[in-house]
């Protein structure tokens, strides 16, 4: 359980390099830490199907998912996530970076391709049964980016202005959804919040996805280590 005190026992085992290693080492995996037996996984990028930054994985590559979005078909959702699920198993992966469900803000927008809408119930609903489906097959996800990714160029130096309202009406709502489906790992993104980078935003990531939502699952960060 999460809440089991034997996590304590567990954590006070790991060494100040161990913990470093699991917090700054960890593109596409996460290292294997003897000291506790924890294995070495494997987690390859998404969303349309594994792939890679440094060549083919000789997996299924799947459409574009505002393509998907536009079948409104939520079963089909689940299949292809059981699909790619099952890749996992036969490719030896343990999670996946998918899938992507930013709420389309501009046209413009470099990742428009990756994310399945400009409205947030369309696009919560489908991914919540995409890691429903990849769940079956033991696939955990980390659903991402959170939150307002508008731009990919220059994306790391982005100020994204919103009112509250708007935040919690339009940007937040399909991350809500997939939290309350059960989804155990989320996706920071690169650009700030106002001032502040979304990845570090202790109003974002502690009062609203802990606090407010209960979630207790894993954040990682969109490879942004040059905001520290």
């Amino acid at each position: 359980d999460y809440d089991d005190e034997a996590w304590d026992t567990l954590l006070d085992q790991l060494s100040v390099d161990e913990m470093t290693g699991m917090l700054n080492d960890c593109a596409y995996n996460t290292g294997a830490v003897e000291s506790i037996s924890k294995p070495e996984t494997s987690e390859p990028d998404g969303p349309a199907g594994f792939t890679s930054l440094t060549g083919p994985t000789g997996n299924c590559a799947y459409c574009s998912e505002f393509i998907m979005a536009q079948t409104w078909n939520v079963e089909l959702m689940e299949r292809m996530g059981e699909m790619v699920g099952q890749e996992a198993l036969a490719s030896g992966y343990n999670g996946w970076y998918a899938p992507a469900f930013n709420t389309h803000r501009s046209p413009f927008a470099g990742r428009n391709f990756e994310y399945y809408s400009e409205d947030p119930l369309v696009s919560g609903a489908m991914a919540a049964q995409v890691v429903a489906g990849s769940k079956e097959a033991g696939t955990y996800c980390f659903v991402k980016h959170l939150v307002a990714n508008g731009q990919d160029t220059y994306r790391d130096s982005l100020y994204e202005w919103m009112s509250e309202q708007a935040l919690r009406e339009v940007y937040l709502p399909a991350f809500r959804m997939l939290v309350r489906s059960g989804a155990t790992g989320i996706m920071t993104s690169y650009n700030r919040l106002g001032a502040t980078w979304a990845g570090g935003n202790a109003g974002l990531l502690t009062d609203v996805l802990r606090g407010e939502w209960g979630f207790a699952g894993c954040v990682i960060t969109d490879y942004a280590d040059h905001h520290a």
